[in-house]
């Protein structure tokens, strides 16, 4: 697979990461939300941003490829960057199982 690859997955994993301890510390940080609509907005708000950024940190590199009419090295580019953050994803859940947290 390709090094670029695994360097764009390791980019999107450790984004996902730091939002999810963002969002799990949320409370703490920033008190408790009790009027209803705020969270909600928060989230999707937060939600379309990572879309966001997650497409940047994906497509940005095979898009500079593609345009330098390098269109077989973009596909492999972001095939491979799939293929790691699958791979992380087998990974993430198989800790899952391992440590016991679903069971």
């Amino acid at each position: 697979m390709n090094k670029n690859g695994l360097k764009q997955a390791t980019n999107v994993a450790g984004y996902i990461l730091l939002v999810v301890m963002v969002m799990a510390n949320g409370n703490y940080w920033f008190g408790e939300d009790d009027r209803g609509m705020l969270a909600p907005l928060l989230a999707l708000t937060v939600l379309s941003v990572s879309v966001l950024v997650c497409a940047l940190l994906v497509l940005a590199e095979p898009y500079k490829l593609f345009m330098a009419k390098k269109g077989n090295e973009a596909l492999e580019l972001v095939i491979s960057t799939t293929k790691w953050l699958v791979v992380y994803l087998f990974v993430l859940i198989l800790g899952i199982v391992v440590s016991g947290l679903i069971w």
